[in-house]
């Protein structure tokens, strides 16, 4: 009788063991798949040239990760998760320099659309003024 509760637990916790080892595998391909796929998007956003150091190191750490995955190293999972992070900001620096740009860019045509404007109005009092001195 004692053998078969001792057995019953044996089974018990090989089945907690086989369910972590699960849910480590499956949580780690979650974050790497997960920063894998913020990486793509930071690069589709410009992060190679707009925040190099940081989709580098993102992408070093997402190496870093794969090969903590391979070793079976429980490690993976917050270095996936760092990787993510690291993409996530090389891609919100990369959006934020482009933003940047375009403000730029806007305040320059204001610029010149104000300087326009102000020729035209300057041209206009010239106008009414010579029509008054013609009256």
């Amino acid at each position: 009788m004692a053998s078969n509760s001792f057995f019953k637990f044996l089974m018990f916790f090989c089945m907690l063991l086989i369910l972590a080892g699960c849910s480590f595998n499956d949580a780690t391909i979650d974050y790497l798949t997960a920063a894998n796929a913020r990486l793509a998007s930071a690069q589709k956003n410009g992060a190679e040239q707009l925040a190099k150091p940081e989709i580098d190191e993102a992408r070093s750490l997402y190496n870093e990760a794969e090969l903590a995955f391979q070793k079976k190293d429980k490690e993976a999972v917050s270095i996936s998760q760092k990787a993510f992070a690291k993409a996530r900001l090389a891609e919100a620096l990369a959006k934020q320099a482009k933003a940047e740009a375009e403000v730029e860019k806007s305040r320059e045509a204001l610029r010149k659309a104000t300087e326009e404007a102000n020729r035209a109005s300057k041209e206009r009092i010239a106008a009414e003024n010579e029509l008054n001195r013609m009256n």
